[in-house]
């Protein structure tokens, strides 16, 4: 065997003596001691482990696909106002795609005044307060849009501020009806 060496652990599916399927972890190690080589098995049940993070993976999935098939915009802003993610809805407000829009400032879709306003909402979001407001953006195009916007804060377990949850409405077509009347 020579020295001291451990093999990969490797998961296994068993079947206990209840009749129950049982998810276990097992690893082989060697060891010399006193001119004696000696193989150390070592077998965890993982099954409880594993059934969580299955139960995650379907929870993330069922929650990406609702976020990535509603028509309202939803995106993830950091604490300098980038964004983080997006979905498609969030993406076509801006007329781009996601993968276009991530990283990018809020700031840079929206004129002086209103990154003013912008600015203030974010100290808003830092002391843990959500928002519900409307604002101006300038498109891609250079088309001025109305959305109707709010803005939950997320914050880490001590409590900084890291940013917020946005979901963002287009309501050009509902403000210019009201000019209109």
């Amino acid at each position: 065997f020579g020295g001291s060496a451990d093999e990969d652990d490797q998961e296994t599916v068993i079947l206990h003596k209840s009749g129950r399927r049982v998810i276990v972890e097992t690893g082989i190690k060697t060891t010399q001691e006193n001119g004696c080589s000696r193989l150390i098995a070592i077998v965890r049940d993982i099954t409880e482990r594993k059934k969580a993070e299955e139960a995650l993976q379907e929870s993330e999935e069922k929650y990406r696909m609702l976020v990535e098939t509603v028509q309202e915009g939803f995106g993830i802003i950091d604490a300098q106002e980038k964004i983080t993610y997006c979905n498609a809805g969030y993406a076509a407000i801006f007329e781009m795609v996601p993968q276009e829009l991530v990283g990018k400032s809020l700031l840079e879709f929206v004129d002086e005044e209103r990154q003013r306003e912008a600015l203030r909402r974010t100290a808003v979001g830092d002391n843990g307060t959500g928002s519900s407001y409307e604002i101006t953006i300038i498109t891609r195009s250079g088309k001025r849009k109305h959305l109707s916007a709010s803005a939950t804060p997320v914050t880490a377990a001590d409590g900084y501020f890291q940013g917020a949850v946005h979901a963002i409405s287009d309501i050009t077509e509902r403000k210019r009806s009201e000019e209109r009347l």
